[in-house]
């Protein structure tokens, strides 16, 4: 059914209701101020228009978020199309259609739509939610609408709070202005948008707006203003910067060189190695590979995730993952001289019969495979928690000269995935939230915490007589003039 309605839009929003029409998920995010809620609100207004007896949800976090944006900007559309009803929080069409207004504060708030059937789903600032609420949502589309073909997931928001990481991950890494699709055949599109795209306010409207938003702090304005995704508000370590702290092994500095062999991808010889482990089964588990340099600095060069999806293990037994481990330390010929992990690996089943003998602890059976674990140090390292993220805090920061004494190869995928977007509790802003996907943190975390020691190699002789030396010769002569 073709329906004929004149609504002003833009030239973005038009591109999102129609040339997106067939895309099975939607992303409309960006910069703020550029049209991104009336975009849904119109998508699901010709929807209830066009398809009689079609249903559709739109959601925010929380209902007074809800009541101040969403439905107060529906106001200015559906008044003449349908007749709102304060007490279902709905508009309903003369054609049958209906379209709902929702949120969902609490993760388990998605089961009130338990047996709810929608054409399309709407989330306005996508990522103040969880992957689970949004996913979980999408199990309610079951068209009703005369006509349609198939059920519509359209979403949009700003860059940062809790749901930055994955939205980025899905959305706006693989799907940005073209249509992926992902293994089961579903299919994604970024759209984004700038304030210079909503040509519905007029040049001195944006600038005006231009100009609040360049008076935000550097954070909160690279998000609202530029809608860059490489920045998150509310994380734990918001100073990670891939262009500080990331090592590309495929472009590596030259000075590194000297103790790590980027051929084979493993430390020289005589290079001190730490490995850390946070363990996990039904939940991720994560080991990484470090090695220091001959000025104490840390560089976590390989790691070894175990997941299959969002924050889900592989269930790999412990046995079996310390068989990974020494195959992949024996093959690049590797000695670890500090290991840490999770204390609780060393716990034992508390019901086991007294008389009974007791079945291996996690740190045994992986010893018994030859992997091994210091355990005094890896207590103390899990009793301080806030000591760890602190030391790695201190190890991110720029030293005397210019330089941070914590590094991450951008090889490791997981630990980039995770630890740049991981939130701070909201209850104890010293901490991080453990009900994120903390496993890379907490194993980068044990490490930290370990204290490892740099590597007791010699610096490369300086030549006589060159440009090196009388530096040297000149430093030296200070220092003996201070004594």
């Amino acid at each position: 059914m073709k329906v004929s309605v004149n609504l002003p839009m833009t030239p973005k929003q038009s591109f999102l209701i129609n040339d997106l029409a067939g895309v099975d998920e939607v992303f409309y995010g960006g910069q703020a101020g550029g049209a991104k809620s009336e975009g849904l609100l119109l998508f699901a207004l010709l929807n209830r228009l066009k398809y009689n007896g079609s249903i559709g949800l739109m959601l925010r976090r929380t209902f007074p978020e809800l009541d101040k944006s969403l439905v107060r900007k529906s106001f200015r559309y559906y008044p003449k199309f349908a007749k709102w009803i304060e007490a279902k929080r709905q508009w309903r069409f003369q054609n049958g259609s209906v379209q709902e207004f929702g949120y969902c504060e609490a993760e388990r708030d998605v089961y009130q739509y338990q047996s709810a059937e929608y054409d399309d789903i709407g989330f306005d600032e996508l990522t103040h939610f969880t992957e689970f609420q949004y996913v979980y949502l999408q199990s309610r589309l079951r068209p009703q609408g005369a006509g349609v073909e198939k059920g519509l997931m359209r979403s949009a928001s700003n860059p940062g709070n809790i749901g930055h990481g994955w939205v980025r991950d899905r959305f706006v890494i693989p799907a940005k202005d073209t249509v992926y699709t992902d293994d089961y055949g579903i299919t994604r599109y970024f759209l984004p948008v700038t304030l210079s795209d909503n040509t519905l306010m007029s040049e001195s409207e944006r600038r005006n707006y231009s100009r609040w938003l360049s008076g935000l702090p550097e954070r909160e304005r690279k998000q609202l203003m530029d809608g860059d995704w490489e920045y998150a508000s509310g994380v734990a370590f918001a100073e990670l910067r891939k262009d500080i702290h990331g090592i590309d092994p495929t472009n590596p500095p030259d000075s590194l060189s000297e103790v790590f062999d980027f051929e084979r991808m493993t430390p020289k010889q005589g290079i001190k190695i730490f490995r850390s482990m946070d363990w996990g089964y039904a939940k991720p588990f994560s080991v990484l590979w470090a090695f220091s340099d001959y000025s104490g600095r840390v560089y976590v060069y390989r790691e070894l995730y175990g997941c299959k999806g969002k924050d889900e293990g592989i269930q790999m037994p412990a046995r079996e993952l310390a068989r990974k481990v020494v195959e992949i330390e024996r093959e690049h010929g590797e000695v670890v001289r500090l290991s840490v992990a999770d204390a609780s690996i060393w716990d034992k089943p508390g019901n086991q019969a007294e008389k009974a003998e007791k079945l291996p602890s996690i740190a045994e059976t992986m010893a018994e495979e030859g992997v091994w674990f210091d355990r005094e140090v890896s207590v103390l390292a899990k009793k301080s928690r806030l000591q760890g993220k602190h030391q790695i805090h201190e190890r991110l920061r720029k030293d005397g000269d210019g330089r941070p004494s914590l590094f991450l190869f951008t090889s490791c995928v997981h630990a980039w995935r995770t630890i740049p977007v991981l939130p701070v509790d909201s209850l104890n802003p010293e901490d991080v939230d453990t009900d994120a996907e903390d496993h890379c943190y907490d194993a980068l975390r044990y490490m930290c915490a370990a204290r490892p020691f740099k590597s007791n190699i010699p610096r490369p002789e300086t030549v006589p007589y060159s440009v090196s030396w009388f530096y040297k010769q000149i430093d030296d002569r200070k220092r003996y003039a201070n004594i």
